[in-house]
This record gives C-alpha cells, sequence and structure tokens, in this order.
C-alpha cells in the first residue's frame, strides 16, 4: 500500500524525482519530461558508483 513507504518503493522513487525535477523549475512539459530522464540517469549513476562501498560494508 502507498502509505506504507517501506512497502511501496516505487511511491519513494517517483516522489524523490518528482521532486528533484520541481525544485529545478521546468518551463515547459517538455523540459519537465528531459528534466525527469535525467535526473532517473543521475539515480541510476549514483547507485552504480556507491555499489562498491555497499557491498564491502555487508
Amino acid at each position: 500500500p502507498a502509505y506504507f513507504p517501506n512497502l511501496s518503493p516505487f511511491e519513494h522513487l517517483w516522489d524523490d524525482l518528482g521532486r528533484r525535477v520541481m525544485t529545478r523549475g521546468p518551463e515547459n512539459i517538455h523540459r519537465f519530461r528531459e528534466m525527469l530522464v535525467e535526473e532517473w540517469k543521475a539515480r541510476i549513476r549514483r547507485l552504480i558508483d556507491s555499489m562498491q562501498r555497499r557491498c564491502a560494508s555487508e
């Protein structure tokens, strides 16, 4: 359910992506889409970059 953040990771993901894009203030829907894709790619890059550290801590 959406009201349990730990059980709904996609809700948390979309909320975070939306907040990151909206703080940058897209001028129109086209720019909003571009910014959403940029944030998605940045999130993936951060996950990849942190993989070694996260695996080492286990």
